[in-house]
């Protein structure tokens, strides 16, 4: 019996060593090869940015028992990555053509979110690498800013809402199919005045 306690013993050391290496590669691998190592390539749509927020999006509105810990890290993910892809979208890229390797990052960040959420990894794990990926999409939402190409984005949010108001303000204050109602709503409170 006691070669046995020896022997889960040694095992139970080495999973707390390989853990520590693991940990301690995430780390270094986070700071050696940042989001920013992407290779270049044409394409500017953000497909795959789409299916991870639904990813994200039911992830969210499960009850599962791997992720109840990670949830927020989970939502904070999907706002930031939503804000970037309404960025993305916003953009004219012919205009911004420097802004190529961000949207390569984006859809990298959106690749290794997936690649992560879906590994066979333990939750210890998830809850170290999660934290990684928001620093990484924070990054790229700072150098979006940093370009100043911020305030055109917002700028055609503005137009865009104004327009929306405006078309609100165009149409009747008056429900359809409720004219009588009204009618006799009126009726009653101008006979009680008199």
């Amino acid at each position: 019996m006691t070669g046995m306690k020896q022997t889960l013993s040694d095992l139970l050391g080495n999973v707390e060593l390989l853990k520590e290496n693991i940990k301690k590669h995430c780390i270094t691998v986070a700071k050696i090869l940042p989001s920013g190592v992407t290779p270049k390539t044409s394409v500017v749509s953000l497909p795959l940015v789409d299916s991870t927020l639904d990813y994200l999006n039911d992830l969210m509105d499960k009850d599962d028992d791997k992720f109840v810990d990670l949830k927020d890290q989970i939502r904070t993910i999907h706002q930031e990555l939503t804000f970037l892809q309404f960025f993305a979208t916003c953009i004219e890229v012919e205009k911004y053509p420097e802004l190529e390797e961000i949207f390569i990052r984006i859809r990298y960040i959106a690749y290794e979110v997936e690649y992560i959420i879906n590994s066979f990894a333990p939750v210890w794990y998830l809850t170290l690498r999660l934290p990684q990926v928001i620093e990484k999409i924070q990054h790229v939402k700072t150098q979006l800013q940093e370009k100043k190409i911020h305030d055109d984005v917002m700028q055609k949010n503005t137009e865009y809402r104004s327009q929306q108001v405006s078309l609100q303000a165009q149409r009747p204050d008056r429900i359809i199919g409720l004219e009588d109602v009204e009618n006799e709503i009126k009726k009653k409170t101008l006979r009680r005045k008199k």
